[in-house]
């Protein structure tokens, strides 16, 4: 069976009868999926979950049925929800946190979410890590980090993609120093043809473990950049590398806002200038009205970050509502200088307060979490 002949059973758990009615209906509706009565009996079917009563009993016992292989998926809705709920539905393994009351468009969307997820671990797709690297403001570092993390991943011996997907300027190949036929653009305007093979074709081979898509030359190609494309080409990439790396540069548009919420790791990168963080906290909020979800998934990075300033890290937490996540120290010369040979920092300069930053982001990024206990969930529904 083809990806697009798999059928995803569809099992809606909540308490609103009329509410469960709408979203029956529009799962009936929408291709790839089929309503399920048990999803125990359902191989790898998604369930939409409400939490009432004790949400920490309600997500240990939905997270164990998920271990033991009862679920492919789990989405949760609440009409009641708070930052300490959502920090545990991520911690579960929560595919998505819809809150209550929930539209059946933005239900189904959520369930395509799954589903391309779910087709990447099909057929022997390698169903890569993806990180997205944002800056609040233009400056930060973005690209830096970006190669860099690229760069220690494919040291590490991990197939990896970088995708320059920043806006209005990418600079990657700038960054490492080659010269290309192929950009974004040619993902974006062959939609249709957007898979494995095609991806392959334009990218551009900088090492044995690293590729890169560059971003376009031509200023006017790159405002062509659209959500749906977007979708796609994360869905190829991370069906064929290891690691997806995206530079998503620093304009926070809708096309930003779907690669932040596409990728398993969303970064954002600002210094701590009193504007940059005023930036970053528009950004945080920005996500939270997108998702709740990726409010709180998205990773503050303070990059060049020094004790010398006046600000202190409790500050920087406050203006910006989010805690730090990691800092990269301040290291003025060795980047510039490594941009200027066109080397990549973490092979120019190994040893540099800013190397050394990176690849603890990247370790920091990939540590895997703590399981769950197992138990059981349906003994009492």
């Amino acid at each position: 069976m083809c990806a697009n002949d798999t059928v995803i059973g569809v099992s809606i758990l909540i308490s609103d009868n009329q509410l469960s009615q709408q979203l029956n209906e529009a799962v009936k509706r929408t291709p790839g999926f089929e309503l399920v009565d048990d999803p125990l009996e359902a191989q790898n079917a998604l369930m939409l979950i409400e939490v009432s009563g004790e949400p920490e009993t309600t997500l240990k016992e939905v997270f164990g049925m998920k271990q033991q292989g009862y679920s492919g998926g789990i989405l949760m809705t609440a009409s009641n929800y708070h930052q300490d709920l959502l920090l545990r539905c991520i911690q579960m393994g929560v595919d998505e946190f819809l809150p209550s009351p929930l539209a059946p468009d933005d239900f189904i969307a959520s369930l395509r979410r799954y589903r391309e997820k779910f087709l990447a671990t099909q057929e022997g797709l390698s169903a890569g890590t993806s990180i997205a690297i944002l800056g609040a403001r233009g400056g930060v570092g973005t690209t830096t980090i970006a190669v860099g993390m690229a760069t220690y991943f494919a040291e590490k011996g991990r197939k990896v993609v970088l995708l320059d997907l920043s806006r209005p300027y990418g600079d990657v190949s700038l960054f490492l120093d080659f010269e290309h036929d192929y950009s974004w653009v040619d993902a974006m305007t062959n939609q249709s043809r957007i898979d494995s093979t095609f991806l392959k074709s334009i990218l551009y081979k900088y090492s044995d473990n690293l590729y890169v898509l560059p971003a376009p030359a031509q200023h006017h190609d790159r405002l062509t950049l659209s959500s749906d494309s977007i979708q796609d080409l994360l869905f190829a990439a991370t069906s064929s590398f290891d690691m997806v790396i995206v530079d998503a540069g620093s304009v926070q548009d809708n096309a930003a806002l779907t690669i932040l919420e596409r990728v398993d790791s969303p970064l954002m990168i600002t210094q701590m200038g009193l504007a940059c963080l005023s930036s970053a906290k528009y950004v945080v909020e920005l996500c939270k009205q997108v998702s709740p979800m990726l409010g709180e998934m998205i990773k503050l990075i303070v990059n060049r970050y020094t004790s010398r300033v006046i600000i202190e890290k409790n500050e920087i937490e406050q203006i910006t509502h989010k805690d730090i996540f990691a800092e990269i120290a301040e290291d003025n010369e060795k980047p510039l200088s490594a941009i200027n040979r066109g080397i990549p920092l973490l092979e120019a300069y190994p040893h540099s307060p800013s190397a050394k930053g990176i690849r603890a982001v990247a370790q920091k990024i990939t540590k895997s979490e703590p399981r769950a206990k197992k138990s059981r969930f349906f003994s009492r529904i």
